[in-house]
């Protein structure tokens, strides 16, 4: 089984008025999140949530892109059950090879904040995929 495609959607949900929370981030009118979708060449497709802060607060453009244009595309034609080397070969990057041959991490710059819940987007949905 092979990852075809990678999508990445800003969903926004409104919150009635009534129900809408009120605290010292002020108040919550709208759910957002970041939905990503894996698609596998078996027709499993995997769903997972990234955020980037909590209830309506933050702005999820730059994470819809992070993983569309970089994360997305690295893990298309891999095996979606290969957590382990998927999470690896995300936050390594192209210095994967070496963190797998060393047995330590050696991050990609930035591999902080709104990247690592990208990748744990990514990563939960990958365990979805597989059944």
């Amino acid at each position: 089984m092979r990852v075809t495609a990678v999508r990445a959607t800003w969903l926004r949900a409104p919150i009635p008025a009534e129900h809408a929370h009120v605290s010292d981030f002020g108040r919550n009118d709208t759910f957002n999140m970041c939905l990503v979708e894996v698609e596998t060449d078996a027709g499993l497709v995997g769903l997972g949530e990234a955020k980037a802060a909590v209830g309506n607060l933050g702005n999820y453009a730059a994470m819809v892109t992070l993983i569309r244009e970089e994360l997305g595309p690295a893990i298309v034609g891999r095996d979606p059950r290969d957590v382990t080397a998927i999470w690896d070969l995300l936050y390594n990057g192209t210095r994967a090879h070496y963190a797998t041959r060393e047995g330590r991490t050696f991050p990609t710059m930035g591999r902080r904040g709104l990247a690592m819940s990208a990748i744990s987007g990514i990563g939960s949905m990958a365990w979805l995929s597989t059944g």
